[in-house]
């Protein structure tokens, strides 16, 4: 059973007994972007799939901008049937923004998109660190899909760090020191080969998320995930699938200036 049926399956078990009401969508959008706060950081271009009950569920779209469903909206988000991997991640991620969630630990950033970048970033690399700070040499880290920002901060932090990444204006190039790798042919060998890696919370749409886990099983290998996409799982991720930490952010995001909230959730 992958996690993503898994998480469908706690998803209808933990609504049981709560309000329908709260379960009622009653907004979608799609937001297209281009955007780089700063020059230390790449391009990023993404679709991003929004749906809301009680609060907003959101998905990076890795199939492409989704057509919305005027025929969803006032339905019981629970009893719908997703088009695709895309709206299955953002209406899960909307069911649990319904739940009861506690955190580690929970940050309120507050300003512009330049400034929040290096926040963000820094409660990342900080969480890393934190999950490795046992460890009695020097740690291997493998960043999987990559963010400037937090490669630079995770190349200065003393760390050996890999990164990998799908876009082809990435591979073979080096960002902040590192040497960005084809993750269609090295993210496994790396994860296998680390001490931890850290992964984005859009391996769940992409189907990547179950092998991922399963090879940090088999090696040892600590995970840690910072999340738009299904910021809301991350405690469940804990949880259920044995997630060493993630770095939760639920929409709106830092991209966006203004209030964004980022909390941390562990295993342990």
């Amino acid at each position: 059973m992958t996690v993503l049926t898994q998480l469908r399956e706690i998803a209808l078990q933990k609504s049981q007994g709560l309000p329908d009401d709260d379960f009622t969508l009653c907004g979608q959008w799609t937001c297209d972007l281009l955007f780089s706060p700063n020059k230390g950081e790449r391009v990023f271009e993404y679709s991003v799939l929004l749906m809301q009950t009680l609060a907003q569920g959101a998905c990076y779209c890795a199939l492409g901008r989704p057509a919305l469903r005027k025929e969803f909206i006032g339905q019981d988000i629970r009893e719908l049937t997703a088009p695709d991997s895309d709206f299955e991640v953002a209406m899960l991620d909307t069911i649990y923004s319904g739940f009861a969630h506690s955190s580690q630990e929970e940050h309120i950033l507050v300003g512009n998109s330049v400034v929040k970048a290096q926040q963000r970033a820094a409660i990342v690399v900080n969480e890393v660190m934190r999950q490795l700070q046992d460890l009695p040499r020097r740690p291997k880290v493998v960043h999987v899909g990559v963010v400037g920002n937090i490669l630079k901060q995770l190349s200065e932090s003393g760390m050996e760090v890999y990164a990998t990444d799908l876009d082809p204006q990435l591979v073979d190039h080096r960002i902040h020191s590192v040497n960005i790798q084809n993750g269609a042919q090295h993210n496994y060998e790396l994860i296998g080969s680390s001490d931890l890696a850290l992964i984005t919370g859009m391996t769940l749409a992409t189907g990547t998320l179950d092998d991922i886990l399963q090879t940090a099983r088999e090696s040892n290998t600590k995970v840690v995930i910072f999340a738009e996409t299904g910021a809301w799982l991350g405690q469940e991720y804990c949880q259920s699938f044995g997630v060493d930490a993630v770095i939760s952010e639920p929409f709106p995001f830092y991209i966006f200036e203004g209030t964004s909230i980022i909390r941390v959730h562990r295993k342990d």
